[in-house]
């Protein structure tokens, strides 16, 4: 596990909104870590769980996780933000192992954008789904699930079924005909402009 990234979390004795707040004034983020016998109130130092806010990804990766003497792999699975200020207030962590099944929201990666007809010729990408809902094992778990726009022509919409998922990994719904995006035809230059002096000489 020495090459993943690390999280050091602290046992949490004191629980509800007047100790995490204390904790939050101390320098910490409080949060509960899942997946064991029963739920447990941890705390992890506020610098150290921005630093690996502010990387790409935080909730398909998984960490290093180190607590009361023991080490174990761990998913970070939700994060409440300040409306204002977006810093962390609190964070769910789940402990896994590669034989954990889990479910998660990954991004779409548009690749070959310069190789795309559709694009060329002034289309536009219209983007619907930008993530993928899925179902995995913790080994199979990846940063984000590519798209080829090689060869999309204007008017190519491209749906769930279309998209081949990476091994060992399942969509979790049933919308497989809903379409995830399309190369929208570009507006013609002056039409609108024409349509409306029509209108206006009418």
């Amino acid at each position: 596990m020495s090459s993943l990234p690390t999280l050091e979390l602290e046992l949490r004795a004191q629980t509800g909104k007047g100790a995490a707040r204390s904790a939050r004034r101390s320098g910490y983020v409080p949060g509960t870590l899942y997946g064991q016998k029963s739920p447990v109130n941890v705390q992890v130092l506020n610098s150290e769980f921005i630093k690996e806010m502010k990387k790409p990804g935080i909730f398909m990766r998984t960490f290093n996780v180190k607590l009361d003497g023991n080490t174990f792999k761990g998913l970070v699975r939700d994060i409440e933000r300040d409306r204002v200020s977006e810093l962390p207030l609190h964070f769910d962590i789940q402990a896994i192992d590669d034989k954990t099944m889990v479910r998660l929201s990954v991004p779409l990666r548009f690749i070959n954008r310069e190789k795309c007809p559709g694009l060329k010729r002034g289309g536009v990408l219209s983007v619907i789904h930008h993530t993928l809902e899925v179902k995995c094992l913790a080994k199979n778990i990846v940063s984000s699930i590519e798209v080829d726009l090689n060869g999309a022509p204007v008017g190519k919409s491209i749906r769930f079924a279309d998209i081949t998922l990476p091994e060992g990994m399942k969509f979790t719904h049933q919308r497989m005909q809903d379409t995830v995006y399309t190369i929208v035809p570009p507006k013609v230059k002056g039409k609108d402009a024409a349509a409306a002096a029509e209108e206006g000489a009418a």
